[in-house]
């Protein structure tokens, strides 16, 4: 969506976060370091029956890796430093609902 000009980063991560998860989706992986993210993809898609549906996903952190883009820890990903999340962000969020709630501290 965001290579196709269809939706920016920030619109699919608010989408997410308003409808999915309490980060979205670059956030996340800006926060785990997109090196980690690299590997975890490959090592995910190897062998599916359907792998090529991840090398967009693959080309894409594969050229931020090797520009050095890892994410919040170089202050530089899919997101800018201006826009880097806490590196402690995920230790703060809360999820709640009806039935449970958890916190993560």
């Amino acid at each position: 969506m965001v290579k196709e000009k269809n939706a920016s980063m920030l619109q699919i991560d608010r989408i997410v976060k308003d409808k999915l998860f309490p980060t979205g989706v670059f956030e996340f992986f800006d926060s785990v370091g997109l090196d980690i993210m690299l590997a975890s993809v490959k090592n995910y898609s190897a062998g599916d029956p359907e792998e090529e549906r991840f090398y967009p996903l693959i080309s894409e952190l594969n050229e931020h890796v090797s520009n050095g883009r890892l994410g919040t820890k170089t202050k530089s990903g899919f997101y800018t430093s201006e826009f880097a999340i806490d590196p402690g962000f995920l230790k703060r969020i809360m999820i709640s609902s009806k039935d449970c709630m958890l916190a993560i501290h």
